[in-house]
């Protein structure tokens, strides 16, 4: 599989995505654990963590995808303007991907939080899948 280089607006998507799923679960809060940094009930502050970490993962892209292939694309910061969230099916496998294009790049922890973060959006998934819901223990 070869490196794929993400677009700026790609890597927006999952920033909404991330801040999308956020507000829904609180559970990005935890996985780039942010409690020492940032209060809880502090939104704004969480909102900036998130979009550092997708700049940490873009950068870290970049920087993978320059040494894999001996190229020289330069590192960029990346604003967000609103745009729509991925569905998370598609946000999970996108960060699959990702974690895959990093192959232990670690710049600031993003490869660890980055897992993390792919976990919770698994279990919280799994838990949301009715067939789930509804199995039984034997």
């Amino acid at each position: 599989m070869s490196t794929i280089i993400y677009t700026i607006s790609e890597f927006q998507k999952i920033g909404d995505s991330l801040l999308a799923y956020q507000k829904e679960t609180q559970s990005v809060y935890y996985c780039l654990d942010l409690s020492h940094r940032v209060d809880f009930n502090d939104r704004e502050g969480i909102a900036l963590e998130i979009k550092k970490f997708v700049n940490d993962l873009a950068n870290a892209n970049v920087k993978a995808y320059n040494e894999r292939y001996g190229e020289n694309e330069p590192l960029k910061m990346i604003s967000f303007p609103e745009s729509l969230p991925l569905g998370k099916l598609f946000l999970i496998k996108t960060l699959r991907s990702l974690r895959y294009n990093l192959d232990g790049e670690e710049i600031n922890d993003c490869q660890t939080k980055l897992n993390f973060v792919l976990l919770s959006l698994c279990l919280d998934n799994l838990d949301q899948n009715p067939a789930y819901q509804q199995s039984k223990f034997q």
